[in-house]
């Protein structure tokens, strides 16, 4: 699968120049040598202790992005920061400064930094760094010079111009964290670290590199069996790679990003929407697989997507009149969904878990028979969770490393919830139906929910959560061969709208209940 999509990419960037394939090829020797098991309190104490770290950004990959999000949420708060962003020219300093500050808008920085343009990627990856910043008090200085990357000299160029920069913050401001946030090929240590070093070498002796996701170092975690054990790997020269997600995940985003963008650039009479079907066609290719299923055809797959500006007017007639407000709810909150009855796949995001997520719900409806959207709220809760289960354990099926809520992440967010958060009904909610369903467990079978929330969307985002927890619990039990592939198939097929549904439904959440989340990570980069 992985060099499937590989290949693919390939094909649509055209061939390496021999300059290129050798600055590459030096980014893959950093993962030679030996590398060891470690964890999040060794590597966090590594980054306490360092002056500069350099980030790895795989740029058309979201989670690349969030796991260096979550790490800079962990810094103490009275340390002073600067993000050095490979998105942004030392030209644009001045716009971000007046951006954190809020003398311009969002729709006014992007367009004078002229993010398209110049950087290209999606500005919600991006996003989360500068709303950050603005609320720990960072700063963010561009360290990118404009240059062509298939030049190997202009690369040479690109990563003297980052370093120079990067050593002249260091000067400035001897007590600061340089955090920069840089593709992962230029961080090779012979690039810009080696060109930091000849500058100031005592600068380098205080710095580590953080790595993700890298193909070689997962695929020998996976031939000893251990790639959903481990996490996170120690190399030498203080390199670390975070193992967050399946190398070909984020190839994928990379594939699906190349294509899109190749469409957006054809003349306006030839532009057409990327067609995300054969990806699902795929997925779900991929998941019949795992879970022994015969042959079943596809072939009512219709797929939307949230950058098609007419999708309302094409979606609403498939939707009762009496469900629009719910449909409305999820396109504006960034949820993807299916209409089982039309085959209708609406994706908020075009990526590998949403996908995968929609494949699983599609294959629930298909095998059980189910037509109707589970929106009528508080009568679907339950058979809302359970289809919410079933997507999640297909896209864990895609993406092992996708992690779960569970019980102290939710009691820990709504500590921190103020009461006018609209998440807030939504994480009691959660709460409460957990403990009736471990009350019921316990033979409380008069056990019933004491919160009902005002808003009815609150049942929509609990089912999300609860659903995770239970999903990832259906794929601990799977891969420990708890439950067989002929036993998930059957759990597929159960009926949400049968009398028998709800005695089904505490059945497996009774087989499920001693399985503990594995938490290695402590929720903080993937909980």
């Amino acid at each position: 699968m992985f060099q499937q999509v590989r290949d693919q990419v390939q094909v649509l960037l055209g061939p390496n120049s021999s300059a290129l394939d050798s600055y590459a090829n030096q980014y893959e020797k950093e993962f030679q040598g030996r590398w060891r098991h470690s964890s999040l309190r060794e590597m966090h104490a590594q980054i306490l202790s360092k002056r500069l770290i350099y980030g790895a950004d795989f740029h058309a990959f979201a989670q690349s992005q969030r796991t260096h999000i979550r790490i800079l949420r962990t810094l103490p708060k009275n340390r002073s920061v600067t993000l050095c962003m490979e998105c942004l020219e030392p030209k644009h300093d001045l716009e971000v400064e007046r951006f954190l500050s809020g003398k311009i808008t969002e729709k006014t920085f992007l367009k004078r930094v002229q993010w398209n343009e110049f950087w290209g990627f999606p500005w919600e990856h991006y996003k989360p760094f500068f709303s950050l910043a603005r609320k720990m008090g960072f700063n963010v200085k561009g360290i990118n010079k404009s240059l062509n990357p298939k030049r190997s000299y202009r690369l040479v160029e690109k990563d003297n111009f980052a370093a120079k920069l990067i050593v002249s913050f260091a000067k400035e401001n001897p007590e600061t964290l340089l955090y920069v946030i840089f593709g992962e090929w230029h961080l090779s240590l012979k690039h810009i670290p080696a060109r930091v070093e000849k500058l100031s070498a005592d600068l380098a002796k205080e710095s580590l590199i953080l790595y993700q996701n890298n193909e070689k170092l997962y695929f020998q975690l996976a031939r000893q069996g251990m790639e959903n054990q481990i996490h996170i790997m120690r190399g030498p020269k203080n390199k670390w790679c975070v193992l967050g997600a399946p190398p070909w995940v984020q190839w994928q985003s990379y594939l699906m990003f190349l294509q899109q963008t190749m469409d957006m650039e054809l003349d306006e009479d030839e532009f057409e929407e990327t067609d995300y079907t054969d990806y699902l066609h795929s997925q779900l290719q991929f998941i019949c697989g795992d879970l022994g299923l015969a042959k079943m055809k596809f072939d009512d797959l219709d797929v939307f997507t949230s950058h098609d500006s007419e999708v309302w007017n094409k979606l609403s007639p498939k939707i009762p009149r009496n469900l629009r407000k719910m449909a409305l709810y999820h396109i504006r909150n960034d949820k993807s969904f299916l209409l089982p009855k039309s085959g209708v796949f609406y994706l908020s995001r075009s990526s590998v878990n949403h996908m995968a997520e929609l494949a699983g719900e599609y294959l629930q409806a298909k095998m059980s028979g189910r037509k109707s959207v589970l929106w009528t709220f508080p009568e679907n809760f339950q058979e809302k969770i359970w289809v919410e289960a079933l997507g999640f354990l297909a896209s864990k099926l895609v993406n092992h490393k996708r992690k779960a809520e569970n019980l102290a992440n939710l009691k820990a967010q709504l500590a921190v919830t103020q009461s006018n958060e609209r998440g807030r009904e939504a994480l009691l909610l959660a709460l409460d139906q957990r403990l009736c369903e471990i009350l019921w467990l316990s033979g409380h079978r008069d056990s019933d929910r004491k919160f009902t929330p005002k808003s009815k969307e609150a049942y929509i985002d609990a089912a999300e959560i609860l659903g995770s927890m239970l999903g990832d619990k259906l794929y601990i039990a799977y891969r420990g061969n708890r439950f067989s592939k002929s036993d998930l198939q059957d759990i597929f097929k159960i009926k949400t709208r049968s009398k028998n549904f709800k005695s089904h439904y505490f059945k497996v959440l009774g087989q499920l209940e001693d399985i503990v989340h594995p938490d290695t990570l402590g929720g903080v980069i993937y909980g």
